[in-house]
């Protein structure tokens, strides 16, 4: 499963979500990082995302955004109600 994770400077984990795009591809959704945050991609393996407490959960995802097994997005990201159209 691929999910949005922020992540500050040091790597400590600020959120997670699962982005998307509306049925109509008009719109993507997601998280959007603060100054100072960063933004990655990750695929977590099946037994990260079985992990039900979110403490372990954030302190697994860490440990991928360290060891540099995400993918940093370039892409832009869309605020709900923002059309694909205007990027």
């Amino acid at each position: 499963m691929k999910i949005t994770v922020i992540a500050d400077k040091s790597g400590k984990v600020i959120g997670t979500a699962r982005t998307g795009i509306s049925e109509d591809g008009k719109v993507k959704f997601g998280l959007v990082p603060l100054a100072g945050h960063v933004h990655h991609e990750v695929d977590i393996p099946d037994d990260v995302s079985k992990i039900k407490s979110a403490a372990e959960f954030h302190k697994s995802l860490a440990k991928m955004v360290k060891k540099g097994t995400s993918t940093t997005s370039l892409q832009p990201t869309l605020h709900v109600g923002q059309s694909s159209e205007l990027v």
